[in-house]
């Protein structure tokens, strides 16, 4: 969740702190294209958080080593936490970062926009609450599947983001 929660706030920002310090109407008038220039922002957000939990998650799995025996370490170094890691986690958190551009392009105060995108986070905690009451089983296939579907709303999001992100409409409501 942490990879998701983080980069969230820095998306809903992204947008609304550029148009509020007016730095967005230079980037605006760029020759990027719409969707290069959301996707490098989503990119920008997410990386950090990623990379923070890769190392969290490197650090726990060192600090097992130390502490505990050796099956509680096989234990949370098994492939399903690898993949989830590995994969899903950078694709959930692009998915919330989009979510947050979509919203803030949007939306005129940033904490308004953190709050509604903050939103988003609910139905993954949910979804963590059902593994750990123990109605489903973590595996491999199903951490791949869900990562295919998560790609898939990933490519969604980015193209409603792309869509609802109107730069006349935003330099001209703005000013």
């Amino acid at each position: 969740m942490i990879p998701m929660m983080l980069p969230v706030y820095i998306a809903a920002y992204t947008i609304i702190g550029e148009k509020q310090s007016n730095t967005l109407e230079p980037l605006l008038a760029t020759p990027v294209s719409t969707w290069e220039l959301l996707a490098a922002k989503a990119i920008a957000a997410t990386l950090p958080a990623i990379v923070v939990v890769w190392l969290s998650f490197g650090a726990l799995l060192l600090g097992l080593t130390w502490i505990a025996p050796p099956s509680v370490v096989q234990y949370n170094a098994r492939p399903v936490w690898i993949v989830a890691m590995g994969l899903l986690s950078p694709l959930l958190a692009f998915l919330s970062v989009l979510v947050g551009v979509i919203v803030s392009s949007r939306i005129n105060d940033p904490r308004t926009a953190q709050q509604i995108t903050g939103i988003f986070v609910l139905p993954i905690i949910a979804m963590s609450l059902v593994v750990l009451a123990g109605w489903v089983f973590v595996s491999v296939p199903l951490v791949l599947l869900t990562s295919l579907g998560t790609l898939i709303l990933d490519l969604v999001a980015l193209y409603f983001a792309v869509k609802l992100f109107d730069r006349e409409t935003i330099l001209t409501r703005w000013k």
